[in-house]
């Protein structure tokens, strides 16, 4: 296929991934999707701001290329992630194995989930806080996926042509 023709293939697999159930859920969406109204325990809060405050460096599961013979990549997806799903997960596996397995020239060394900020806008969008932690949670066992706050941390929407730019420009130095 021709990379037009990847693109659409994501995009439409991408359209599939917010129909499926969360990894995980803030009290927001628990309380839309069940239907009541849950307290919000210290605990909850604590470990959330944890994993906010996770002072995490988005590089280090980057892998040391094995095969000069082959061009080293990083895939980067963007989006709401409210909240995450393991379709989006299974979406950069698909991808990874698609460029591996197909495209015998790359080499994926890692992968980045980036959030879009609140300044997004969204009325159905979970705040940072939330999203950062199930990003977090639902990243942390692999071995080459990792979230990228850049794109989150900003005070002002940005574009994902600026986010691409930052990841390749951290990727290269």
């Amino acid at each position: 296929r021709d990379s037009k023709g990847i693109v659409e293939l994501l995009t439409s697999i991408l359209a599939l991934a917010f129909m499926l159930p969360p990894v995980e859920c803030g009290l927001r969406s628990l309380r839309r999707v069940v239907g009541f109204r849950a307290s919000i325990s210290p605990n909850l809060i604590r470990r959330q701001r944890n994993f906010a405050a996770m002072a995490e460096d988005p590089l280090r599961k980057l892998q040391t290329p094995r095969n000069k013979s082959r061009q080293p990549a990083v895939l980067l997806m963007c989006g709401s992630f409210s909240p995450i799903t393991l379709m989006h997960l299974r979406l950069l596996e698909s991808a990874r194995d698609y460029l591996t397995h197909n495209h015998h020239r790359y080499e994926v060394i890692g992968g980045f989930v980036s959030p879009v900020g609140d300044a997004y806008g969204k009325d159905s969008l979970e705040t940072s806080l939330h999203r950062k932690s199930m990003a977090h949670l639902a990243t942390k066992t692999s071995p080459w996926v990792t979230v990228s706050t850049w794109e989150m941390d900003r005070p002002n929407w940005t574009p994902t042509k600026e986010v691409i730019g930052h990841v390749r420009e951290s990727v290269n130095t």
